[in-house]
């Protein structure tokens, strides 16, 4: 069967995974950890001195994405497209994906965290990842700087969407910023060779970009890296995203915006 869940991973069990990724993988000594709050579902998340991020994928978040995946696919029918979200296998293969996009991005000259390296321990996978201090996520960005913010935003999705790298999942949670540069992280696992996937982006960076602009103003932005082709077609994906975690925003003024076009 499927959904095969492992017994709960003990805190216990997370401190001794976390010691032993900094023993194979950080060139430290007496290091200071601490846990990250915040709304997490699909892993563990620590800061290492300030400087690493170590991410613990379980067996249990594995499953939930499972679960996240069959509800993102779902919801793809009311679009009439096939469905591009795709589940994981296991914790390794789900941080193995993480650190390949984190490359492929930097490589695209996307600004997102440096991947340090990836493993496995106890069925759990585990990733380490450059920590960005200071970070806030872009519904929170002062509105003075809101509209630089939109324009570097849609320019780096425009670089992805030009090397055919799918993002899947820009909510405003994964849109940071930190010393007035934008980072982009958390890809999800998505087919590029279903090319909606980008209307679907496109349709998730006007939502984000609306929440620190107004709609028209976020539109006519978008319009200047995107075709209005392109953005007609992603208003079939605004009802979608805006049911999703992490879009709270008007769908009905975006989409008669993009429907004026």
């Amino acid at each position: 069967m499927w959904f095969n869940i492992n017994p709960i991973i003990m805190e216990s069990d997370i401190q001794d995974i976390i010691e032993l990724s900094i023993t194979d993988f950080l060139d430290i000594s007496n290091p200071t950890i601490e846990k990250l709050t915040g709304d997490n579902k699909l892993s563990n998340v620590y800061v290492i001195d300030n400087k690493y991020l170590i991410k613990i994928v379980t067996r249990r978040h594995v499953e939930y994405h499972r679960l996240l995946t069959i509800f993102w696919n779902a919801s793809l029918s009311y679009s009439r497209c096939d469905s591009f979200f795709e589940p994981f296998d296991s914790p390794y293969e789900m941080v193995k994906q993480e650190y390949m996009m984190a490359e492929k991005m930097r490589d695209t000259d996307i600004k997102t965290p440096k991947p340090i390296n990836y493993g496995e321990y106890s069925d759990c996978g585990v990733i380490i990842l450059e920590y960005i201090p200071n970070a806030i996520q872009f519904g929170d960005i002062n509105t003075d700087n809101s509209i630089d913010m939109a324009h570097m935003l849609f320019s780096e999705v425009k670089k992805l969407h030009d090397k055919n790298i799918a993002h899947g999942d820009l909510q405003q949670d994964n849109i940071l910023i930190s010393n007035d540069e934008l980072y982009i992280i958390d890809a999800n696992n998505i087919n590029n060779n279903v090319t909606e996937y980008k209307y679907y982006d496109i349709a998730s960076v006007i939502a984000t970009a609306s929440k620190v602009l107004n709609s028209e103003k976020s539109i006519n932005i978008a319009r200047k890296y995107f075709s209005d082709e392109s953005i007609k077609k992603s208003v079939d994906f605004i009802d979608i995203i805006a049911i999703q975690s992490g879009h709270d925003t008007n769908r009905s003024k975006i989409k008669k915006e993009i429907q004026s076009i």
